[in-house]
């Protein structure tokens, strides 16, 4: 509507639909009493502009007609939302007197969900502010008759919360207060339940200096005494209906390959919740880096084990899928969960504390699993845990959200790719058993690259399924080639690079960057330290962030790593996202990176083989000093120089290929004079011929001759 003075005109005529309104009663309403000489002039461009806003809108028919002394809104009464919620509370009364409560209360809460916020919210005039304020009454009045039916069929439990919420809001209404009153009362709550009538007396008493009602008084003198007629149709342990009893586990396609031991680890949370004494709820921990498996494990478990949970399966993706909107609010978790529990919708609490009330009664002592999909931090999540042992919770994540264990009884399941001969076993089976079984050795060296990986794998196995004309080495061939991996590895809705982009996205601004500059390295795997030169940050900063990244399951630490001497490596594949997003995002800054950390490897190399007593031998030309080789460095990585050379000589090739196509070719020509002469593209003789002590036997010098 373009205006006040539309709005109110439109307002008077639907509240008084199929009826002349005067043109004397728009002009008092529009302008409350004093309406200018020109008001009926005002008045028909008013009604003008709404019938043009309805043509516009779509509607061909006239609705608004011209009728002495004013105008009429001739309109199907179903069509105005205020006459169809009327109507739902007439038809409800009259179910209530033929003794069908359940089909009342469904109409009621019906009738109640097409209200969204106050009635003609904004709109001034003395009759529609007088009409306001009486639908806003039955309203009132329809949700109490809702309350009360409810309470007749023992849904006291799910009452609380909402109940709790809109006594708070309207605390002068005695008939919502002794619904709640009795609902806290049979939900054991006596305390409780006193306490709000204390509350309500309190406030009569000061606002106005008088005592409750009878109906408030006699509830309080029966909740005294524990009158038995109190407790109605209560249940000692109410179940939902058959109607709120929530199924929402996503499908599950069929297990190619299922993770036993996996399974059998989660299968500990049912032992605990039988025989749980209803103190401590238990939670099931799946953890592991992106594209390993850990939602299709916990749907998986959920879909075998939810004959345990009677009382429903909830599910949530926490952590939205690469491209959607991010994480999702724990309100909106909170409202859905009420939902589908079986609250009406407008009955779910605005003020979140009040709902998580309502949540919490709802799951006491009830056997719900709950499933939480890709969760970041516990934060997001912890309010909606259960309070006690009935009820089982098991989440995904990256992380491995160790403050679970202070307040849970925690099972944690690590998954990692699948070894070689599950990863060969899932990919012949997803592309076809003749086929595989005719290419056995193209298939393993497809698995592999594939990371085993079982969303790699099962990319590749359904590219090659819905194209009966390639062979298995048709694919291996494409994906050979490291810079088009991820490109081959996306197929219809499923790719490898969405669900890397999920976990690199979810990164803080440092910590990524970590993540990109690291993927420039391409040896097999590297220490802290060229970390800190690529970012010139010191040695305890770029530790802490690649600890971050352990964390959320991007970095694995090496095999045959010790304390003191860590080396970290990347998932094959994600390397190739990240050295992606290298190239997207620090072009301007690779090349700087890259030759802080290669000036900083070499100055380590001269000193290394200056403590070996090789530099008199053959100087290494064009070494520059790096600023970043401090005594701490020096005394932590060369504790063993020999052991230090032996370790990263078969990593030249390897150091060579960036800093050729950085162009960094001086920095690039000093590695390569460390290779051995003969041919210097194979460095292995001379690592193999390193000694791991001391750096005096005749082998060393020899190598240090050919250097």
């Amino acid at each position: 509507m373009g205006g006040r003075r539309q709005c109110t005109t439109l307002a008077v005529l639907a509240l008084t639909p199929n009826r002349v309104v005067s043109i004397d009663t728009l002009s008092e309403d529009i302008w409350q009493g004093r309406p200018p000489t020109t008001a009926r002039t005002q008045i028909a461009i008013c009604v003008a502009g709404i019938r043009k806003a309805f043509k516009e809108a779509g509607c061909d028919e006239e609705l608004i007609l011209t009728r002495q002394p004013g105008y009429i809104l001739s309109i199907d009464e179903s069509a105005i939302d205020v006459c169809r919620f009327d109507d739902g509370v007439l038809q409800a009364r009259q179910l209530i007197r033929d003794n069908r409560p359940a089909d009342a209360a469904a109409l009621l809460t019906s009738s109640l969900a097409l209200w969204h916020g106050p009635a003609l919210d904004g709109i001034s005039g003395y009759f529609v502010e007088t009409e306001a304020a009486q639908i806003a009454e039955r309203r009132l009045s329809a949700y109490e008759l809702l309350t009360g039916l409810r309470l007749e069929m023992g849904e006291h439990r799910q009452l609380i919360g909402g109940l709790t919420a809109h006594v708070n809001e309207h605390p002068l209404r005695e008939r919502a207060r002794a619904h709640l009153m009795l609902a806290q009362y049979r939900s054991g709550h006596r305390v409780e339940s006193l306490q709000t009538f204390h509350e309500g007396r309190s406030r009569s008493i000061d606002d106005f200096g008088i005592e409750p009602g009878p109906e408030l008084q006699d509830l309080h003198l029966a909740i005294l005494r524990d009158d038995p007629a109190l407790l109605g149709n209560r249940s000692a342990d109410p179940q939902p209906s058959s109607g709120t009893t929530p199924a929402q586990l996503p499908f599950d396609a069929p297990t190619i390959l299922a993770r036993e031991d996996a399974l059998s680890q989660l299968d500990q949370l049912l032992d605990k919740s039988d025989t749980d004494d209803g103190e401590l709820p238990a939670v099931g921990l799946v953890v592991g880096p992106p594209g390993v498996g850990k939602t299709s494990l916990a749907v998986q478990w959920a879909r075998r084990s939810a004959a345990r949970f009677p009382d429903g399966q909830l599910f949530a993706e926490v952590h939205r899928s690469h491209g959607s909107e991010g994480a999702v609010s724990l309100r909106t978790l909170l409202n859905r969960f009420l939902r589908d529990l079986g609250v009406a919708p407008d009955a779910v609490p605005h003020d979140p504390a009040e709902g998580l009330t309502m949540y919490r009664e709802l799951l006491r002592r009830r056997r719900i699993l709950l499933v939480f999909d890709g969760v970041e931090e516990l934060s997001q999540v912890r309010p909606l845990l259960p309070g006690d042992g009935h009820s089982v919770v098991v989440m995904t994540a990256r992380r491995g959200l160790h403050e679970l264990d202070i307040s849970h009884r925690t099972v944690r399941v690590g998954l990692q790719p699948l070894s070689d001969r599950d990863a060969t076993t899932l990919l012949g089976t997803l592309a076809g058993v003749q086929r595989s079984a005719q290419e056995p050795v193209p298939l393993r060296r497809l698995a592999a690259l594939c990371g085993r990986l079982p969303i790699a794998l099962s990319v590749a196995g359904a590219k090659l399924a819905s194209k009966p004309h390639w062979t298995v080495q048709n694919l291996m061939q494409r994906m050979v080639d490291p810079a088009r991996r991820l490109d081959e590895l996306s197929h219809g809705s499923l790719s490898v690079r969405d669900s890397f982009a999920s976990a690199y996205e979810a990164l803080d601004g440092n910590i990524a960057r970590m993540c990109r500059r690291l993927a420039m390295l391409e040896t097999e795997d590297f220490a802290a330290w060229p970390g800190a030169a690529m970012l010139d940050i010191d040695a305890v900063n770029a530790e802490d962030l690649i600890e971050e990244l352990v964390d959320a399951q991007l970095l694995t630490v090496s095999r045959g790593s010790r304390p003191g001497r860590v080396r970290f490596r990347f998932p094959s594949l994600f390397r190739l996202y990240a050295l992606e997003r290298s190239r997207l995002e620090d072009d301007d800054e690779r090349r700087d990176a890259y030759e802080r950390f290669l000036t900083l490897w070499l100055a380590l190399a001269r000193e290394a083989r200056q403590r070996c007593g090789l530099d008199g031998l053959r100087a290494v030309k064009s070494v520059t000093s790096s600023p970043m080789l401090d005594g701490n460095l020096v005394a932590d990585q060369l504790r063993d120089p020999a052991a230090w050379l032996k370790r990263e000589l078969p990593s030249i090739p390897a150091l060579v290929r960036p800093a050729g196509a950085l162009r960094l070719d001086a920095l690039a020509a000093s590695v390569v004079e460390l290779a051995p002469a003969q041919g210097r593209g194979d460095v292995s003789t001379a690592a193999a011929s390193v000694p791991r002590g001391g750096c005096q036997p005749p082998s060393l010098v020899e190598v240090g001759r050919t250097m």
